[in-house]
């Protein structure tokens, strides 16, 4: 309801509305992957197409994902976030396009925690949600990363 806004549900923190009229900024983003463990060794991926829209306090990042080599690095699998805002409450993303997971049965999300610019990555498998990580992935695994939040 309301005229002709923008609503979004922030989960157990309730609607926000952005309404028309409000600012809109651009803020240039970029995205790193790394592993809890050994990080970057080896790992080898472009972040492509990262978009970052700020509407008031609705933040809504776009990021297309392409691992050439996953390297040695073992653990959960991450997205930090430079430039972006920092979000005031928790938010969550969604995972699509994909390419390349193995041992998923289901869909693929993300969360990034309030005052947080790492976001975490998390699959369905046979066990149930859990982090990414170097298991659920491949040489070639590939996949578009959307998260909105809000922001101060």
């Amino acid at each position: 309801a309301g005229s002709g806004g923008l609503f979004y549900n922030l989960g157990g923190a309730g609607w926000v509305a952005f309404t028309s009229g409000v600012a809109q900024s651009f803020p240039t983003v970029t995205a790193a992957l790394s592993f809890a463990v050994g990080g970057t060794t080896g790992f080898a991926y472009v972040a492509n197409n990262c978009k970052c829209v700020v509407t008031g306090k609705l933040v809504v990042i776009s990021i297309e994902i392409i691992l050439s080599a996953k390297g040695s690095g073992s653990g959960a699998l991450t997205v930090v976030l430079t430039g972006a805002p920092i979000p005031t409450i928790s938010g969550n993303g969604v995972l699509s396009t994909l390419v390349g997971f193995v041992g998923l049965t289901s869909s693929l999300d993300a969360n990034v925690g309030a005052g947080s610019a790492i976001v975490g990555l998390y699959g369905t498998g046979a066990t149930g949600s859990a982090a990414l990580t170097d298991l659920n992935i491949s040489n070639g695994t590939a996949f578009d990363l959307t998260l909105v939040y809000e922001s101060v």
